[in-house]
């Protein structure tokens, strides 16, 4: 057997079984934030909204994703960041409370950004049992990713991690049959 040929097939079988078990712990990750993510929108109630202007700087910019979480109207108080809705518009904000009033069995809240001058100009019935409170932020600085429903967001995920797995399941090229190299011996 010619030494570079035997030298040429060591090194691709040992850069293959490399090439695997990358591969395969790559997989392992994919699929274990894949399902870490899946719990949480799923069991743990936790879900992310965009942050629409630079009002709350520098906690988090235009563009970033802020991860929330449904409190209960009776635990949230001054100083919480939450989202609500915005009266003025259909769309939601995500500011500081400054003020939370469970006066006449229901709550009023006031709020302002962080970056902004003053509180808001608004004072806010708060009807619902639960209001998106704060968690993290994952700095995304005005790179425009989609937020999906959580449905079409499981369905991307599960289609994603099938290709991945399909990928690293194909052969990186043509196999030698095993007749050849024994007979190469």
């Amino acid at each position: 057997m010619n030494p570079r040929h035997a030298f040429a097939t060591e090194t691709r079988s040992s850069f293959a079984r490399v090439r695997s078990v990358i591969g395969w712990m790559l997989l392992v990750v994919v699929v274990g934030a894949a399902l870490t993510v899946a719990l949480a929108t799923t069991v743990g109630g936790y879900h992310a909204t965009r942050v629409l202007s630079n009002s709350m700087q520098p906690a988090f910019s235009a563009g970033d994703l802020v991860i929330v979480r449904d409190a209960p109207v009776t635990a949230i108080e001054k100083g919480d960041v939450v989202v609500l809705p915005d009266p003025n518009s259909s769309s939601m904000f995500i500011h500081r409370l400054t003020s939370v009033d469970r006066a006449a069995g229901h709550t009023t809240v006031t709020t302002r950004g962080d970056n902004n001058p003053a509180p808001d100009a608004w004072l806010l019935d708060v009807t619902s049992k639960t209001v998106p409170a704060y968690v993290a932020v994952i700095p995304i600085h005005g790179l425009h990713l989609p937020v999906l429903p959580q449905a079409t967001s499981q369905l991307l995920l599960a289609a994603g991690l099938g290709i991945v797995a399909l990928l690293i399941g194909l052969p990186s090229g043509p196999r030698p049959a095993r007749a050849a190299l024994a007979d190469a011996r």
